[in-house]
């Protein structure tokens, strides 16, 4: 039967993972994590350029289109650590997640909304 978890990690790797978010959080204000955060989306955004160029080929880059999913991963990974540590600062109250998907749902409706009343398909 295959297993469809979201994450497979064992207690050791949850335990290293809180131990290590427990260290950044003791040492850097969330000013710090406020400027490393834009550091991240910064580099998430040229991983994204990175990748379409790999894609369209119109301007060449010498990495391989899975170096940049790679890449993109990687900075992924990079602004959703960065934004937790945040999270876990200044969410007061325990709704963050539930207030993140009801934007999410919000705007991805105006964002269906608005290509379903495109006139021209790609």
């Amino acid at each position: 039967m295959e297993n469809n978890k979201i994450f497979d990690w064992d207690t050791e790797q949850w335990e290293t993972a809180i131990k290590n978010k427990n260290i950044i959080l003791g040492h850097l204000p969330i000013d710090e994590l406020l400027c490393q955060l834009a550091e991240e989306c910064g580099e998430l955004a040229q991983a994204a350029l990175k990748l379409r160029r790999a894609i369209e080929k119109r301007n060449p880059t010498p990495k391989t289109y899975d170096e940049c999913i790679e890449n993109l991963y990687e900075e992924y990974a990079d602004v959703d650590m960065v934004f937790n540590l945040i999270r876990i600062l200044i969410d007061n109250d325990g709704t963050s997640f539930k207030k993140v998907a009801e934007i999410q749902v919000s705007k991805s409706t105006r964002w269906a909304k608005r290509l379903s009343e495109r006139q021209v398909k790609m």
